[in-house]
């Protein structure tokens, strides 16, 4: 019997001529499968939903283990005595996304050695697993290396092992550097150089670290976080850039530190190979470069001024999390901004953690826990509600290629279970696309996520959007691209009807909290739906607003084309609407008034 060789990412070493190449995902493809003279399966692995389902709850049961054995090692490791809510502050986040990719990587492997005998796989070889230096982010995203380093480390059963590649992080030809990414997300254009420059003269993006109330984005705006400074009497400052982070490059590695975190062993074997695949993967600016980034830190931030509380989205620089995890030490406290959807939409484990470290969790208008507090969604402050009729196109949002769901490599369990597989989301927008009338498919813009725009011509994404599609009905080849010279919001302002097609979605609550005509669809059930979130989601079904079917909601589409804003503001509607934004969405124009006040109670 032939072998069969599993490939489990795109790094091409791991392809075999002599055998035949099942592909596991379509990341491994990598959009050029026709230049290989191999043999391939091209049979993809769908999970189950309920096996993300499970994935979800046993990353929440590992990570509550895990972490007081991270937190009590690095104590040791670093001759310290902080508390675990320091530790999670800092890298509670990474452990977090180590222990999802881990056990979604377990899955697959599981699925395949079920699905297939006789199988062997190329890993990489034990002595050349990589560390990365700072953040393991776009690792995880983009890196065929890094991905194929966490399948090996899975995998140790010699029977199943084809050959052992050494092949290490910076050999890699798609590896994605952080320097990079920085380089793109900085702001361009003379209005960009301007704001640029104002902000070095002045510096009041970083008078937050000695202030009183330290504000770090949380989706507020430029010109709504100077409002609130001024509203608070120049109480309220921004914290962005601690300082420069530092080179790790040339530090090596202290294998007597990592093996400490090896030390405490389980009878739970899955549990003790995550455990020893964090005491490789997790970045030296946590083990040998802590002392020398905490020098930074202290060298630019008065440690003694720590602010009375600090309110922030998601940061992915660490040097940032080190100042709120030290201040939070000193008795400041800590204010977690939703940032975007799911929140109280769905079982999300970065809301959980994120309440979890926090003193309150700010929500767009929605309360579950004792420490949600709902306010004015940060998004939407001093945004007008859509208003005028426009007689424009169907603008279609999607996520499907390379988002949320895949940024070639997975990236969130809970994404996961609203999305389902990427195969099956595509072949729901194939049957969309084939149910929408021959007048309004040639009214359509589909707009695919700007990282999608990012890595690809706009052209090969739709291309490989076709190809993965199978059989792409001729509606689907016919639809119109959005070249992004628009922001979403004057995007939406010109449209006559905006269409989404994932659950979840930020741009769906910014849409529907400003008043604008919108269609949801998504293969969710409502098992999956918090509590909370239900009612108002039946109630959007049965308004026809929210869809669980493409077919239903392509014909409410077609129906209602020539005039949507009628529709969307006949009475019933438009009072199921009006509850859903007051409780997912809410806009109010004393939104920062509101802000200010519970701002300004928090130093009671």
């Amino acid at each position: 019997m032939r072998e069969n060789n599993i490939v489990l990412t795109g790094l091409k070493l791991s392809w075999k001529k002599n055998k035949k190449n099942i592909v596991i995902a379509p990341w491994c493809l990598n959009g050029n499968q026709e230049n290989y003279e191999y043999e391939i399966d091209y049979t993809l692995t769908n999970l189950d939903h309920d096996d993300f389902k499970w994935a979800s709850q046993k990353s929440q049961v590992l990570y509550e283990r895990i972490i007081r054995i991270v937190a009590e090692k690095l104590n040791e490791i670093h001759g310290l005595n902080k508390s675990m809510r320091f530790w999670e502050i800092l890298l509670g986040q990474f452990v977090y996304g180590q222990i999802e990719l881990l056990i979604e990587r377990k899955i697959y492997i599981d699925s395949i050695l079920d699905k297939y005998s006789n199988v062997q796989f190329s890993l990489i070889a034990n002595d050349s697993f990589g560390t990365p230096d700072v953040d393991l982010f776009y690792l995880m995203l983009y890196n065929h290396t890094f991905n194929l380093q966490l399948f090996s480390q899975l995998i140790v059963d010699n029977e199943y092992y084809e050959s052992e590649l050494s092949v290490k992080l910076n050999q890699a030809d798609d590896f994605f550097s952080r320097e990079q990414a920085d380089d793109y997300s900085k702001s361009s254009g003379y209005l960009a150089l301007l704001k640029n420059t104002l902000n070095s003269v002045f510096n009041y993006r970083d008078k937050g670290f000695e202030s009183e109330f330290a504000l770090r984005t949380g989706g507020i705006s430029s010109i709504n976080r100077w409002k609130l400074t001024l509203l608070t009497g120049l109480r309220v400052w921004g914290a962005y850039k601690v300082g420069d982070l530092p080179s790790l490059k040339k530090i090596t590695l202290d294998d007597g530190k990592r093996e400490k975190l090896k030390e405490i062993r389980t009878e739970d074997d899955f549990q003790n190979k995550i455990i020893e695949a964090i005491s490789i993967n997790i970045p030296k600016i946590y083990i040998e470069g802590f002392d020398l980034t905490r020098g930074i830190l202290e060298d630019n931030v008065d440690l003694n001024k720590n602010p009375t509380a600090i309110l922030t989205g998601r940061s992915s620089d660490p040097l940032v999390r080190l100042w709120q995890a030290e201040c939070v030490e000193r008795n400041s406290k800590l204010v977690a901004i939703q940032h975007g959807g799911g929140y109280g939409e769905v079982d999300f484990n970065q809301e959980k953690f994120e309440r979890s470290v926090s003193d309150f969790l700010v929500t767009w208008g929605w309360k579950e826990h004792d420490k949600d507090l709902p306010l004015p969604a940060s998004k939407l402050i001093g945004k007008n509600e859509y208003t005028a009729k426009k007689r424009g196109g169907v603008v279609w949002i999607t996520n499907s290629v390379e988002h949320y769901n895949t940024r070639r490599y997975r990236l969130n369990i809970t994404r996961q279970q609203i999305f389902g597989e990427r195969q099956n989301f595509i072949e729901w927008n194939n049957t969309f696309a084939g149910s929408i009338s021959e007048k309004v498919i040639q009214n359509i813009e589909i707009r695919f996520k700007p990282v999608d725009i990012k890595y690809d011509d706009l052209k090969k994404v739709l291309y490989h959007y076709l190809d993965l599609s199978g059989k792409p009905t001729e509606n689907l080849k016919k639809l119109s691209l959005d070249d992004w010279s628009l922001s979403l919001t004057e995007k939406a302002r010109n449209a006559r009807l905006v269409v989404f097609d994932q659950f979840g979605s930020t741009s769906f609550l910014e849409l529907i909290g400003l008043n604008k005509p919108v269609i949801l669809f998504a293969d969710i059930d409502y098992e999956d739906i918090r509590d909370i979130a239900k009612p108002y989601y039946k109630k959007l079904e049965e308004y026809d607003i929210f869809h669980r079917t493409p077919e239903s909601a392509a014909q409410t589409v077609n129906e209602i084309f020539e005039d949507p804003e009628t529709w969307w503001n006949e009475p019933g509607r438009n009072q199921c609407v009006d509850n859903f934004r007051d409780t997912f969405a809410w806009t109010d124009d004393e939104a920062l008034k509101k802000w200010k006040e519970f701002i300004l109670e928090l130093s009671d």
